[in-house]
């Protein structure tokens, strides 16, 4: 089997928090360039934007043939079908590669981390037969 890959959900609360700053940018360029201080302050900015971008593309979770892989950004985390112990629904905000404040918890032996995959019981559906061992809560 290929790899299956699932987009986060994203919330207008997602979308809000990541890109409402972007708009502050006209605002700030202008009084960076007027106190002339724009280089430095545009790189930072730049700099963050550019993280925050890499962050919002390449966040996704693929299903593979032993493991749950989550891409978020540059950060890359495999959790094996048999260290899943429980799949539950969470309302946590923590900071997490979940855009949607409907989010599922995945606990494993080695901790928990929060997700949204887009197409949700498409998702459980695959995980259950990879290990049908999993507690689902939702």
């Amino acid at each position: 089997m290929s790899q299956l890959k699932f987009n986060p959900k994203r919330d207008v609360s997602a979308y809000l928090l990541v890109w409402g700053p972007m708009i502050l940018v006209p605002v700030s360029l202008f009084f960076l360039i007027a106190f002339k201080e724009a280089l430095v302050g545009t790189l930072i900015f730049l700099s963050l934007a550019s993280i925050n971008i890499w962050f919002w593309v390449r966040t996704y979770y693929l299903i593979s043939e032993d493991a749950l892989e989550i891409r978020n950004g540059p950060i890359r985390k495999k959790i094996f079908y048999t260290d899943i112990q429980e799949v539950r629904r969470t309302k946590s905000m923590s900071a997490n590669p979940a855009y949607s404040v409907n989010r599922i918890q995945i606990i494993h032996t080695k901790g928990a981390v929060s997700i949204s995959p887009n197409q949700l019981g498409e998702f459980i559906e695959i995980i259950q037969e990879k290990n049908c061992d999993i507690e689902i809560n939702l």
